[in-house]
């Protein structure tokens, strides 16, 4: 498989996660469960989302509370601008 395929294959798995986060805005859903989906789709992408990073491990199996740091509306958004600048770079 190429780099290119490759790339597309994981723009794939991450139209998955924020399909899951778009399903989960509402403010009933734990912040935990949705901000490890959020840190998932956005694993591979810049700095502004490394405030996520503890979503991969921490907010999932210690307690919390482990707030997020923007509305689950911005992070998202900041997500599906990310993924479509990547989708154009290939």
């Amino acid at each position: 498989m190429t780099p290119s395929e490759d790339a597309r294959t994981l723009l794939k798995l991450v139209d998955r996660h924020i399909c899951a986060l778009a399903l989960n805005l509402n403010p009933n859903y734990p912040d935990e469960e949705w901000g490890f989906t959020a840190q998932l789709a956005g694993i591979d992408l810049p700095n502004c989302l490394q405030v996520l990073q503890p979503y991969a491990v921490e907010a999932r199996y210690e307690e919390g509370p482990f707030p997020l740091s923007d509305s689950r509306e911005e992070i998202l958004g900041q997500i599906n601008y990310l993924r479509k600048v990547l989708e154009q770079e290939l």
